[in-house]
């Protein structure tokens, strides 16, 4: 069956900003069946025995899917390292049903990602005492919703790339708190971080309406109890056209970090990205400054990655 041209051209765009993930343990597919519909995902076990592993759950943006998100973000490295299980599901179509308008779907994709994570804990060793869900774009907004909708089935979240959508907000009530760190781009051109409308169309995702980048922010913070936050300048540590601020909130239990990249574009930070001008003309910079992957497995880690 053939693509259509914006399918072909998100496949395009998904391979350009792929990491190859060197050292990882080896990927398997699977699937389960919820709500009548076969769901797939991509699987990665440590080597080492013992007990329950904790779960690492990553979701891709628009028009990706588990396999590339995977190569992407490089996530997979750290599956032996570490000794967790890493799951990398896949949307069943073009969009996760987010909480836009936009995305509106009959797919219950938390149902999804919650049997998922009970499968794995079931199947797999996994420990359904310590999941930790990452999202980039319309995965991160997915993760977002996960966190609003099953709070009790995730330990801490890592957003990329992905305010929280405006219809969302309303209707978000978390059974309990849920640490959180963001990374969000200043300059992102499809995401806009003063809020409004996604940009939409050709490789563009779904559009819909979000809130702005600080809002996002100090929504979870104030979800998760938290003071007044600090920031700080990090170092320039790569001449990319980016520069990083770390915004780091008082909070007594759940903590909520926030990484604001100036002149960052719709990229993951620190990931590999094509050199092609049309590329960076659609997606923007990617920051070096500092590394997205390695930067949430050190914060999933002191709740127990």
């Amino acid at each position: 069956m053939c693509r259509s041209a914006p399918s072909l051209l998100f496949a395009l765009l998904a391979c350009m900003l792929c990491l190859t993930p060197a050292g990882a343990a080896s990927p398997e597919s699977d699937s389960l069946t919820v709500g009548g519909l076969k769901r797939t995902y991509t699987l990665y076990r440590p080597a080492r025995g013992g007990g329950p592993k904790p779960i690492l759950m990553v979701l891709h943006g628009g028009g990706g899917d588990g396999s590339r998100i995977a190569r992407q973000t490089g996530f997979a490295r750290y599956v032996d390292k570490m000794g967790f299980i890493a799951v990398f599901p896949d949307s069943g179509g073009s969009q996760w049903n987010d909480g836009r308008e936009t995305t509106r779907s009959s797919r219950d994709d938390v149902a999804f990602l919650v049997a998922l994570i009970r499968k794995v804990a079931a199947e797999e060793g996994g420990d359904a005492g310590r999941v930790f869900v990452a999202g980039a774009s319309n995965g991160g907004m997915m993760a977002q919703r996960l966190v609003c909708e099953a709070a009790g089935s995730v330990t801490a979240a890592g957003i990329a790339i992905a305010n929280l959508p405006s219809a969302l907000a309303g209707g978000c009530h978390p059974a309990r708190p849920v640490p959180m760190i963001f990374f969000l781009s200043a300059n992102d051109p499809i995401m806009p971080f003063a809020g409004g409308a996604v940009r939409a169309g050709l490789m563009r995702g779904a559009g819909g309406q979000v809130m702005s980048g600080a809002k996002t922010v100090d929504f979870w913070a104030q979800i998760n109890g938290c003071g007044a936050g600090s920031q700080r300048k990090l170092p320039d540590r790569a001449n990319d056209g980016t520069h990083v601020v770390e915004h780091d909130f008082a909070c007594p239990a759940a903590a909520t970090r926030f990484y604001e990249i100036d002149g960052g574009g719709h990229t993951w930070p620190g990931g590999s990205v094509s050199q092609r001008p049309f590329v960076q003309r659609l997606v923007g910079n990617t920051s070096h400054d500092i590394d997205a992957t390695q930067m949430m497995i050190d914060f999933f880690h002191r709740y127990g990655l």
